[in-house]
C-alpha cells in the first residue's frame, strides 16, 4: 500500500526533506502505457529494474505510475529523488526515511542515530537491510534521478545495498547516465531488466490516446513524425494545442525556435554542454545522419568519433543506427533547434559547412543529398556545378528517374541559363512526363542560347554540349512520333566515341533508338543486332534501366510476329527488373502494363486486361510513350471500352485521345486515331458513318502510300491497309480492296508479321466472300485459322465473329481437319451470336449474359459493375439493351424472359 501519513522519525528530523520521498503525480492519460509496464511489471521476476534515458522520456512519471499500479498488487513502495549533494551520510538517512514511509525500520533507526554523525553510513544501512528483510513485506525501493549521486562513498554505499538487498526487496533506479554503480554484471546474470530510450518513447498508438481526441489523425500523424514519440514534447505539445483548432499551426509554433520545444532543449540540454560540444553538435546539426569520417571533412579536424564517445549520456538525442556501424543522428526536434541556431548566430558557418557537405557527398557518389546541401546554401552555381559532373542526361540513362526526377526539381531558369547542358536534363524529364510541347519549347531556346548547340557555357565543354544535343533531339523525335531522319540516325554512331563505361552509356541510348527505328519499320534483323549491342553497351555500364528497354522493343517485336511465349517472357523479365530495381518508376511500369495488355488482347483474355487497364490512359497522358506504346494503349482501350461499354463510350474515349495529341503536337499519331474510329464504326455495324468518317480524314486511300516505310510503321500500314479493305468492302469495290489485301499479305508474308496476316486473311475472307469467290474466301480462312492455331491470335476472328458466322460453318462441315473444328468450336464459344440453347439462336453478348447473372442473383447495379470491373453506366447501358431484346419492363421480368430465350443462370 502507499502510505500518504508522516513517517515517525519525521518530527524528530526536521533536516529531511520529505518531498525527496514523495514521488511525482503522473498525467491520468499516462495510464495507458502499457508496452512500457509490461516490461516492469513483474519485480518478482528480477532483483533491479534500470530506466536509463535523457531527460525528457518520462522516467519519473512512468515510475509513479509503476508505484500505484504495484500497490494495487500488494507492494509498499518507498521513493528517494537524489540530488547532487548526496553523501554517504545523506544517503542512507534518506534510504531509512523512504523505507520509514512505508513503515519499514522506524523503530530500529531513532532520531538521535539518523542524526549522529559517527554513524558509519554502511552500518546504518546494514541495519536497513536487517529491518526489511524482518519486515516479511512485500517491498520495492524506487530511486530516481540516480545520475546526482556524484560522491564516491555514496556511490559505493548503494552499491553495497543493492549488491546486498533482501529477497522480498526489489530496486528500481532511474538516471540519465549511469554516475559509476557496478549494475552491469546484474543484467548480465540476469538479475536486472534495463528498459531504454526505444522502451520508453510512446508507441503512435499510445501517442494518439494521450491526446484523446485533439487531432485529427493527419495531425496526429504530423505530430508523431516531430516528436519521435519523445514523451516530453507530446505532453508540451499537448499543453500549447491546449483546445482544439489549428493544430498543424501550434504544432509548428511548439517546434520553431521560440517554442516551447526550444526552451525546453535549451534549459536541459544544450546549457549542460561544454563550449567544445556545443560546438560539435551546431556542426553536426547540419547532417541528417552523422557519420564520424564526414563529420570530420566538413569540420577539417579529425575528432568526431571521439566526441561522439563522450555524449554517450545523450542517448535517444544522439541516436545510432541499428544497421550501420558507426552512423547516428540526431533526434528531429533536437537537430532543428540547433539547425535554427547555428543559421542565427553563425549563418556564414552555416553556409560553409552545407558547401562541404555537398562536395563530400558528391565525391561519395551521394549526389541528391549533395543537392540539398547546395541547395541549403542557396548556391546556384554549386548545383549546377554538382549536377553537370554527375553527368547530366547520363545519370537518367544510368539510373533511370527515380534520381533524375527530384534532381531536375533542384533546377531554376537561372541554373538552365548558366549551365545549357543542364537544360537537356529538364527536357528528358519533360518528355518522360509526356510534356513534349515543353521539351520542344525548351529545346528551340537552347539552341538560340547555345548558337545552335556549338557554344557550351564559359569553361564549359562544346562537344559535350553538341553531343547532349543530338541525345535529347533524338528523343524528341523518337516520342514525338516523328521517323528518324537519315541525318539524324547517322549522328547517332559518331565515329570518335571510346568504349569507356560513360561513353557506352551513350552508345547503348543510340543503339536502342535504332533498334526502335528498325523494329517500325519492320526491319526486324536490324532490329534484333542493334538491340542486342545496346544491351551489351548498357551491361558494360552498369544500366540496368537501359535494358529495360531493349526487353520492351524486342518484346513488341515478338508480339507482332507471333511468337506469344517470347514476347510473354522479355514483358515478364522487364516486370520483375522494374519490380526489384525501379519500383518507384511508374512510368516504366506502365509502358509494361501496356504492352501486356496489347498481347493479352490478341489472345482474347478480356479478363486479364480489365485490370491493367485503370486509368492507364490518364496515366498515359503524364508519362513517357513513343508512338508504340500510344498506339498499342489507343487500340486496346478503345477495342475494351466496345466490347465492355459502348460504341459511344469508345468514340468519347478516341475524341478525348485526339484531343491530347494535337495539343501535344503529336500529328503522326491523329490519323492513327481516326483510323482506329472508322475500324470501332465498323466493328459495331455503323457502316454508313464508317464511311463518311473515313471520307473526312484524310486517311491514305492507295497503296503507294500506305506501305511508304520512310513515312508509316508496320502498325500504321497495319491499321490503315484494314481501314481501306473494310470500307472497300462495304461500298463493293472489290477489286480495290482486294489490292490493298494482296499488298498487305505480301508485306506480311515477306516480314513475318503474323498479327497484321491474321488481320490480313479474315478480311480478304470475308471480301471474297461478299464477291461470291468461295474458294478464295475458304483458302483464306483456312489460312488464317492455321496462324491463329499456332500464334493463339483469336481476337481478329471474335472481333468479327457474327459476319465470320456462315463461312466459318461452312468450312467446319467441309474440312476433315480436326484441329481446324476444334478452333471453330472454341471460337463460336466467344460469339457474339451464334451460341445456340434448346433451339433459340440466343441473342445476348458475352456481357449481357454477366449482367443477367447479376440480375438473377438480385445485384444493384454498382454491384455488379464492382463484380465485372466495369462502371455502373456500363452496366445501365447493358441493361437498356436487354428490355430491347427480352422486352421487359423491370428486372426479373427481363431474367424470365431471358431464360425462355436460352440464357441459364449459373448455380
Amino acid at each position: 500500500m502507499i502510505n500518504e501519513g508522516n513517517p515517525k522519525n519525521m518530527n524528530s528530523t526536521p533536516w529531511l526533506i520529505k518531498a525527496k520521498v514523495t514521488a511525482p503525480k503522473y498525467h491520468v492519460a499516462l495510464e495507458t502505457r502499457d508496452i512500457a509496464m509490461e516490461k516492469l511489471s513483474a519485480p518478482s521476476q528480477f532483483a533491479v529494474s534500470i530506466l536509463e534515458a535523457p531527460g525528457g522520456f518520462g522516467k519519473s512519471t512512468l515510475l509513479a505510475l509503476w508505484r500505484t499500479h504495484l500497490s494495487e498488487c500488494g507492494y509498499e513502495v518507498a521513493w528517494l529523488t537524489l540530488e547532487e549533494e548526496e553523501t554517504a551520510s545523506t544517503l542512507s538517512a534518506y534510504l531509512a526515511f523512504a523505507f520509514d514511509t512505508v513503515g519499514v525500520g522506524g523503530d530500529a533507526l531513532s532520531t538521535s542515530q539518523l542524526s549522529t554523525p559517527d554513524l558509519d553510513p554502511a552500518h546504518q544501512a546494514n541495519i536497513l537491510s536487517t529491518q526489511i528483510q524482518a519486515s516479511g513485506k512485500k517491498l520495492v525501493l524506487i530511486l530516481d534521478d540516480v545520475e546526482n549521486l556524484i560522491d564516491e562513498q555514496a556511490q559505493r554505499l548503494l552499491n553495497n545495498f543493492i549488491r546486498h538487498a533482501p529477497e522480498n526487496l526489489h530496486i528500481a533506479l532511474a538516471y540519465r547516465q549511469n554516475p559509476g554503480l557496478a549494475l552491469s554484471k546484474l543484467v548480465l546474470d540476469g538479475m536486472a531488466v534495463m528498459l531504454s530510450v526505444d522502451d520508453l518513447r510512446f508507441s503512435f498508438d499510445e501517442a494518439a490516446s494521450f491526446f484523446d481526441g485533439l487531432l485529427s489523425k493527419r495531425e496526429t500523424k504530423a505530430m508523431y513524425e516531430k516528436t519521435e514519440g519523445w514523451p516530453v514534447a507530446l505532453r508540451l505539445m499537448k499543453n500549447a494545442i491546449g483546445g482544439t483548432g489549428a493544430a498543424i499551426d501550434k504544432l509548428q509554433f511548439f517546434t520553431s525556435e521560440h517554442g516551447l520545444a526550444a526552451d525546453y532543449l535549451e534549459d536541459q540540454f544544450y546549457s549542460r554542454l561544454s563550449k567544445s560540444e556545443k560546438t560539435f553538435l551546431l556542426d553536426a546539426s547540419v547532417l541528417e545522419w552523422i557519420e564520424p569520417p564526414l563529420l570530420d571533412n566538413l569540420r577539417q579536424k579529425n575528432d568526431a568519433e571521439a566526441v561522439l564517445g563522450g555524449l554517450a549520456h545523450l542517448e535517444g538525442i544522439i541516436v545510432p543506427l541499428d544497421n550501420r556501424e558507426k552512423t547516428y543522428r540526431l533526434h528531429g526536434l533536437f537537430r532543428q533547434y540547433l539547425k535554427e541556431t547555428l543559421q542565427r548566430e553563425n549563418s556564414d558557418r552555416y553556409t560553409l559547412l552545407h558547401q562541404r557537405a555537398a562536395n563530400a557527398l558528391s565525391e561519395r557518389g551521394r549526389l541528391l543529398t549533395a543537392l540539398r546541401h547546395a541547395s541549403y546554401a542557396n548556391d546556384t552555381d554549386l548545383i549546377g556545378h554538382l549536377l553537370e559532373k554527375a553527368g547530366g542526361i547520363r545519370l537518367w540513362l544510368r539510373e533511370g528517374m527515380t534520381r533524375v526526377i527530384p534532381a531536375n526539381d533542384m533546377l531554376n531558369d537561372e541554373i538552365i541559363e548558366k549551365f545549357p547542358r543542364l537544360g537537356f536534363l529538364r527536357c528528358i524529364v519533360l518528355i518522360k512526363q509526356g510534356h513534349l510541347k515543353g521539351a520542344q519549347d525548351l529545346f528551340n531556346r537552347l539552341a538560340e542560347t547555345t548558337e545552335g548547340f556549338q557554344k557550351d557555357r564559359a569553361k564549359g565543354d562544346d562537344r559535350e554540349l553538341y553531343k547532349d544535343h543530338i541525345f535529347v533531339r533524338s528523343m524528341l523525335a523518337a516520342y514525338g512520333c516523328v521517323p528518324l531522319s537519315k541525318e539524324l540516325i547517322s549522328d547517332l554512331l559518331p565515329g570518335d566515341m571510346d568504349t569507356s563505361n560513360e561513353e557506352a552509356t551513350t552508345l547503348g541510348h543510340h543503339k536502342t533508338l535504332l533498334c526502335l527505328a528498325s523494329h517500325q519499320r519492320a526491319e526486324f534483323a536490324n532490329a534484333w543486332r542493334f538491340g542486342k549491342e545496346a544491351a551489351e553497351h548498357f551491361r558494360a555500364a552498369g544500366s540496368r534501366y537501359g535494358e529495360l528497354f531493349i526487353d520492351f522493343h524486342f518484346g513488341s517485336i515478338a508480339m507482332v510476329r507471333g511468337e506469344v511465349e517470347d514476347a510473354d517472357n522479355y514483358y515478364v523479365q522487364s516486370q520483375k527488373a522494374i519490380r526489384q530495381f525501379f519500383p518507384r518508376d511508374n512510368g516504366l511500369r506502365l509502358i509494361n502494363e501496356i504492352l501486356t495488355a496489347e498481347l493479352d488482347l490478341e489472345r482474347n483474355r478480356i479478363n486479364r486486361i480489365r485490370s491493367k487497364l485503370s486509368n492507364i490512359i490518364d496515366r498515359l497522358h503524364g508519362s513517357e510513350a513513343w508512338f508504340d506504346i500510344y498506339a498499342a494503349a489507343y487500340s486496346v482501350v478503345t477495342e475494351a471500352t466496345l466490347y465492355e461499354e459502348s460504341l459511344d463510350n469508345a468514340l468519347d474515349f478516341l475524341h478525348a485521345a485526339l484531343e491530347h495529341t494535337e495539343e501535344q503536337g503529336l500529328a503522326k499519331l491523329n490519323n492513327y486515331l481516326m483510323a482506329l474510329k472508322v475500324m470501332a464504326l465498323i466493328n459495331a455495324g455503323r457502316h454508313d458513318q464508317a464511311r463518311l468518317s473515313y471520307d473526312r480524314s484524310g486517311l491514305p486511300d492507295n497503296v503507294e502510300t500506305i506501305f511508304n516505310q520512310q513515312i508509316h510503321t508496320w502498325r500504321e500500314m497495319e491499321v490503315f491497309a484494314c481501314a481501306l479493305i473494310n470500307i472497300k468492302t462495304i461500298e463493293e469495290a472489290y477489286e480495290e480492296g482486294k489490292a490493298v489485301a494482296d499488298a498487305l499479305y505480301r508485306f506480311t508474308t515477306k516480314r513475318n508479321l503474323m498479327r497484321p496476316l491474321i488481320r490480313c486473311l479474315i478480311l480478304s475472307a470475308l471480301l471474297h466472300e461478299r464477291s461470291d469467290d468461295k474458294d478464295k474466301a475458304t483458302t483464306s480462312i483456312a489460312e488464317a485459322l492455321k496462324y491463329a492455331r499456332h500464334t493463339d491470335y483469336i481476337r481478329p476472328f471474335v472481333r468479327r465473329i457474327g459476319d465470320l458466322k456462315g463461312l466459318l460453318k461452312q468450312y467446319q462441315k467441309a474440312t476433315v481437319r480436326k484441329a481446324d473444328k476444334h478452333q471453330i468450336e472454341r471460337l463460336f464459344s466467344f460469339s457474339v451470336e451464334a451460341s445456340e440453347t434448346n433451339g433459340n439462336v440466343a441473342v445476348f453478348s458475352p456481357r449481357e449474359i454477366d449482367i443477367l447473372q447479376g440480375l438473377h442473383t438480385g445485384l444493384q447495379d454498382k454491384m455488379i459493375a464492382r463484380r465485372l470491373g466495369v462502371t455502373p453506366h456500363a452496366v445501365r447501358y447493358h441493361l437498356k439493351n436487354i428490355y430491347a431484346k427480352t422486352n421487359a419492363n423491370n428486372r426479373m421480368q427481363a431474367v424470365n424472359k431471358a431464360r425462355t430465350m436460352g440464357f441459364e443462370p449459373r448455380s
